[in-house]
């Protein structure tokens, strides 16, 4: 039994993973790891390998819950042997968030032309090719992020959360943030998908990320949902340095 970890910038989303299948997932806020990580041991005491995808060095931290227990430890890193080709220059600073959501992607939709749009605390955009090769992608400030740095920037802008209705055009400073932030948003993503399927480069899209759900229900395109893809990577990573 294999206990897949993706460490966030805020949060761990954790997957169980028996027989190649994900059979319970934990997510809990970085302050309560210690708490949660009991749990799931209580939980699943039969967990005998750890996989781990952390894009904030945070692992050092809590490395020695696991060693205790005599656990072993697989962690993501720039010498992990990977199932798919890569055209990325630098290999060296692509994060394993985002190299794990598109071994995720590859491995539920082989020989398959995806965009995978990882929406959290930034906005990742990846290509991969009917061939599986990964292409690159392009990077860009998530929902909350682009609140908070209106808020924090500016003397007077208030901090705003998002909500599912929205003007598209602004009749107080309140309204105009969330036009310009959500609105904003929606019409990024929309326009990077209508470059690609206009060039016909892509057959599916998939979302991920803490922003999936949300944006789902704003996103004019069919898309594809699915929240535990990063942990869906790590498995099959750890599978093929494993085998």
């Amino acid at each position: 039994m294999l206990l897949a970890l993706d460490i966030g910038n805020t949060s761990i989303n954790s997957g169980i993973f028996s027989a190649d299948k994900l059979i319970r997932v934990y997510t809990f806020n970085l302050a309560v790891s210690k708490s949660y990580f009991d749990k799931i041991f209580n939980d699943f005491p039969q967990i005998k390998i750890v996989a781990v995808c952390d894009v904030i060095q945070q692992w050092q931290k809590m490395e020695n819950l696991f060693l205790q227990r005599n656990i072993s430890v697989f962690k993501i890193d720039t010498n992990t042997k990977l199932f798919f080709k890569s055209n990325y220059i630098t290999h060296n600073t692509l994060g394993k968030d985002r190299l794990s959501a598109i071994a995720g992607g590859i491995a539920l939709f082989p020989n398959t032309a995806l965009l995978i749009v990882d929406a959290g605390t930034a906005i990742t955009f990846d290509y991969v090719n009917d061939k599986g090769v990964f292409l690159g992608g392009r990077i860009s400030p998530g929902i909350n992020l682009r609140f908070s740095v209106l808020h924090t920037q500016t003397k007077k802008l208030p901090l705003l959360n998002k909500t599912i209705n929205f003007p598209k055009i602004g009749t107080t400073t309140n309204e105009a943030i969330l036009s310009g932030v959500l609105d904003g948003v929606v019409k990024e993503i929309e326009g990077v998908i209508t470059d690609f399927k206009q060039q016909n480069l892509i057959s599916k899209v998939i979302f991920t990320g803490g922003d999936a759900k949300f944006l789902h229900n704003i996103i004019k395109f069919n898309i594809f949902v699915l929240p535990n893809l990063v942990l869906k990577g790590i498995y099959e990573l750890y599978k093929f340095n494993n085998q």
